[in-house]
């Protein structure tokens, strides 16, 4: 492990071309990086996914993140984050989906001493009225908790065995429930 690494962003990639190179800039804007924060990107790719790859690789290239480029057969979203979980070099992970975008705040996280899971807040807005969820009306702005905004020290996601790839959805959810009844602060 690197020790000058303090988090590691672990990004699954499927069919992404369109939002990646959003989610990466958010990381490469982040004003935690400027205050010293050491990150470092794992890309996932589940599956093939040419436009995406060129995105990564142009980003590895150019960036002065430390990037890891990883691919997989296609298995899922709780395989490509496992994968990414047993690649990263930083003390702490956090996950990041190819079409959101992280905040410094989240960054900042890593300067607390902790074993269990910190939940962000994450703001989501929507592109268009025409991607809200069914049931969420305008505005197109909608605050909540998110169990995908997850930071946590590597050593506690590998004692609670990674994301259960055998779920099809609700990985994040069913990450949190395992770690409260482990006994992991949340």
């Amino acid at each position: 492990m690197n020790s000058e690494l303090q988090v590691s962003v672990i990004i699954p990639v499927f069919q992404s071309s369109a939002t990646l190179s959003r989610a990466l800039d958010s990381i490469s804007d982040s004003s935690a990086i400027e205050k010293g924060i050491c990150v470092e990107v794992i890309l996932v790719f589940d599956g093939p996914d040419e436009g995406s790859q060129h995105i990564a690789e142009c980003f590895a290239k150019n960036s002065k993140i430390e990037t890891q480029i990883l691919h997989q057969l296609h298995a899922g979203v709780s395989s490509a984050r496992n994968l990414g979980i047993q690649s990263a070099r930083a003390r702490f992970l956090t996950f990041l989906d190819a079409d959101d975008e992280v905040t410094p705040e989240r960054f900042s996280l890593v300067s607390q001493e902790f074993d269990g899971l910190l939940i962000g807040r994450q703001r989501v807005v929507f592109d268009s009225p025409s991607d809200l969820p069914a049931g969420i009306a305008s505005p197109t702005e909608s605050p909540s908790h998110y169990f995908n905004s997850v930071v946590a020290p590597k050593d506690t996601i590998c004692q609670l065995g990674g994301f259960d790839p055998s779920l099809p959805f609700g990985q994040d959810v069913d990450l949190v429930v395992r770690a409260r009844r482990t006994g992991f602060h949340v």
